[in-house]
C-alpha cells in the first residue's frame, strides 16, 4: 500500500519485540524474526524493537510518559533511535534527486542518474535499466504475483515489459 502511494518506509517498528526478565534473561514470548523478514522482504532501511513494559500504558495515561519518568529506559531508547533514524532518513530523501530515473521510449530503458550528482560530469554518466530486471529485482514486488498471489518467479516477468509511470 505504501508504494502504491509513493510513501517512503524508513523503519520497521516491532512493538512489544521483548521483556527482560528479573533473572536478566530476554524473553521474546512472541518469537524472534518476523521484523527482520518484513525488513528483509521490502528492504526497509531499519528496524526498532520495542519492549513490553507494563506500565507503559498507565504512565501515559496518568500525564508522566516513561519517556519523561525513565529518560535513560529501553523505552525511552527505543523512541530515541526511532526519532533519529526518521530524522536520518528523512533529510536523505529531501536532497535526493526527485527525478533521478526516467523512462526512454525509443530504446525502451529506464534511465537513471545518481542522486547528487551533475548531468555535467563524467561521474553523473546515466546509466541504462531493462525494465524486466527491474521488476524481476524489486523487493517490494517480488513477493506476489498480483493475479495469483503466488511467489513470482523469473519467467513471471516478460521481457518486454514497460512502466506504466516512473515517478
Amino acid at each position: 500500500m505504501f508504494a502504491k502511494l509513493a510513501v517512503p518506509v524508513v523503519s520497521v517498528v516491532e512493538n512489544m519485540s521483548y521483556f527482560d526478565g528479573d533473572d536478566g534473561r530476554r524473553y521474546r514470548p512472541f518469537g524472534e524474526g518476523s521484523g527482520q523478514r518484513v525488513q528483509d522482504d521490502f528492504g526497509i532501511p531499519n528496524l526498532v524493537q520495542f519492549p513490553i513494559v507494563p506500565d507503559l500504558s498507565a504512565a501515559g495515561d496518568n500525564g508522566l510518559p516513561l519517556v519523561v519518568s525513565e529518560p535513560a529506559g529501553a523505552v525511552a531508547s527505543a523512541f530515541m533511535e526511532l526519532g533519529a533514524i526518521v530524522v536520518r532518513e528523512v533529510a536523505k530523501l529531501s536532497v535526493a534527486s526527485k527525478h533521478g530515473m526516467t523512462w526512454d521510449e525509443q530504446q525502451r530503458l529506464m534511465r537513471v542518474v545518481l542522486p547528487g550528482t551533475s548531468t555535467g560530469s563524467a561521474a553523473s554518466a546515466p546509466f541504462y535499466l531493462q525494465p524486466a530486471v527491474v521488476r524481476r529485482h524489486d523487493t517490494s514486488a517480488r513477493s506476489i504475483n498480483e493475479w495469483t498471489g503466488e511467489a513470482l518467479g523469473a519467467g513471471d516477468v516478460s521481457d518486454g515489459i514497460k512502466p506504466i509511470s516512473v515517478s
